[in-house]
């Protein structure tokens, strides 16, 4: 049965923390942030870090850059690559993350910047960002070393299918000049990354499939699965 659940952990030094994992609840949100913060407060919890994703217009070949929230000013200022001031449908994240703050308690949430043409594959990078995220924000060390294995075979794969593909190279060669131009700090960077003229998921998943259905028959395995 679909559960929340609470549970105790210890990290790679042996220093215990607490995880919060399970399907988000539908509803009675403001009875399920006060439980869990009062859990929190019983527990002796001295802060939270929480992550998520959402799909940017970004190239995979740069490493996953982040935006945080909470009340974590050195961490903001630190590593913030996107700071908009948007509004966007919250999650009971978002409201247990208020909920925190309104509470003092030492609150960050990053935000992975996930390639969109990769947010529905099984993208290892993306975890290995929320890890170090992770890591970053509460001081807990957790183990990346299969994750990273995982990834260097995941963008292998992904490298292969783009280059042979000439309107897949160049899409991807658009992404990278358009986000090193916003990085460098040039008069993009007062944009928002989501603004900019840039090929839509469909449209990379579209041609990707393409190309995948091109392929001679018996190469199933060597296909990553990219929507």
């Amino acid at each position: 049965m679909p559960r929340l659940e609470l549970a105790l952990a210890h990290d790679l030094m042996g220093q215990p923390f607490l995880t919060l994992t399970g399907y988000e609840p539908d509803f009675a949100w403001n009875a399920f942030t006060q439980a869990v913060t009062d859990l929190a407060e019983s527990l002796g919890v001295e802060s939270v870090t929480w992550v998520h994703a959402i799909a940017m217009p970004v190239p995979h070949t740069r490493a996953i850059g982040t935006t945080v929230s909470g009340n974590r000013a050195d961490l903001i200022a630190a590593h913030s690559v996107w700071q908009p001031h948007t509004q966007v449908p919250a999650t009971v994240g978002h409201l247990l993350e208020m909920r925190f703050v309104e509470r003092g308690t030492s609150t960050a949430s990053f935000v992975m910047l996930v390639p969109h043409y990769l947010a529905d594959a099984e993208y290892p990078a993306a975890g290995l960002a929320a890890l170090e995220s992770i890591t970053l924000g509460s001081g807990v060390a957790l183990p990346t070393e299969e994750l990273r294995e995982e990834n260097l075979g995941f963008l292998s794969k992904v490298d292969e299918q783009i280059a042979a593909s000439p309107d897949l190279a160049s899409m991807l060669e658009n992404l990278q000049a358009r986000y090193d131009q916003y990085m460098a700090g040039s008069p993009l960077r007062s944009s928002s990354l989501g603004e900019f003229d840039l090929p839509s998921a469909d449209e990379l998943a579209a041609e990707l499939e393409r190309y995948l259905a091109s392929r001679p028959a018996g190469d199933d395995e060597k296909h990553t699965g990219l929507s």
